[in-house]
């Protein structure tokens, strides 16, 4: 494809479903299926994911054995837009799962298969105020998927597992944790340079007050759930790789790339500490590296599950 004259978020979060597909860590994937199976005298599972952007996750946890029961799944994004494309993209994809798809009275949509009825409630929601109104004890599975390295843990975190129940699941998955490559190299001491300071805006971001990500999350993460009185049951790299088969990138990876490297430009473009006429060349530069089909980009994550231990 040619380098996008316009970016959108949604088109972003389309195009990398693929990329978290097989980066997802299996050997957590397969530790929360076993640990949902000791779930399975709860009569109606609760699950709740925050930031649940365009609902691909509520798509994994439908297509496997993990949702095979009565269950009802809240979803939550602060994004108006998300939450839309979640609505519009729900129906298709459960239908093509074999699903038999009805729209509820109070908005919701509920999908049966067999035995299988799962209850898809899509809200538009801030995940503080969420965290701060909803009642403790309210869910059996908590999932936050790409999101945790974009909020403040340390305020959110405790307030998370609080609206578990005890022994309820806390599944965390692609958490950024501090590398981030592209190659071929350009210029060594240069592209080290963008990266560190591109990391450096992730520690920096401020949104609403609050701090809104850290470049290190998945590290961080291991340490605060310690703190939060849950036992982590397993953790894993999810790392992104993505590179090219013979000079093409599979199905929609290639706008994925643009839109990262898009990223980059948007966060330094006018950083002080930074060449601009030398930043304008390199970006440029890696633009064309996707368009040529010779990018390689990849992205340290890590995967995190964890089980409250305690009432509070």
């Amino acid at each position: 494809m040619s380098i996008p004259q316009t970016y959108d978020f949604i088109d972003y979060l389309v195009a990398k479903k693929t990329i978290d597909d097989r980066s997802l860590n299996r050997t957590v994937w397969d530790r929360l299926q076993r640990a949902l199976v000791d779930h399975e005298t709860i009569e109606r599972l609760r699950v709740l994911e925050i930031g649940s952007g365009i609902g691909t996750m509520i798509e994994r946890m439908a297509a496997g054995p993990l949702m095979r029961r009565s269950s009802m799944y809240t979803a939550v994004d602060i994004n108006p837009d998300c939450t839309r494309a979640a609505r519009l993209r729900l129906s298709r994809w459960a239908k093509r799962l074999g699903f038999a798809v009805s729209r509820e009275k109070d908005a919701s949509h509920l999908l049966e298969a067999d035995d299988t009825r799962i209850r898809v409630d899509l809200n538009t929601g801030d995940a503080y105020a969420l965290v701060a109104e909803t009642v403790p004890h309210s869910c059996d599975l908590l999932l936050a998927h790409a999101f945790m390295d974009i909020i403040d843990i340390h305020t959110l975190l405790p307030g998370m597992t609080r609206l578990l129940e005890s022994g309820g699941l806390l599944f965390l998955s692609l958490n950024f944790d501090g590398d981030t490559v592209l190659l071929p190299a350009i210029a060594p001491d240069f592209d080290d340079r963008v990266i560190q300071l591109y990391h450096r805006s992730m520690d920096e971001r401020i949104v609403g007050g609050r701090p809104a990500g850290d470049s290190r999350t998945g590290r961080r993460l291991l340490v605060t759930l310690l703190q939060c009185k849950t036992e982590i049951l397993a953790a894993g790299a999810s790392d992104w790789i993505v590179y090219p088969h013979h000079r093409r990138y599979p199905l929609r990876e290639s706008y994925f790339l643009h839109h990262i490297v898009h990223t980059i430009d948007e966060e330094l473009a006018h950083h002080p500490e930074i060449d601009p006429e030398h930043f304008k060349t390199w970006i440029a530069k890696r633009h064309a590296q996707v368009e040529n089909g010779e990018l390689v980009f990849m992205a340290k994550h890590i995967d995190v599950l964890a089980r409250k231990t305690g009432r509070k």
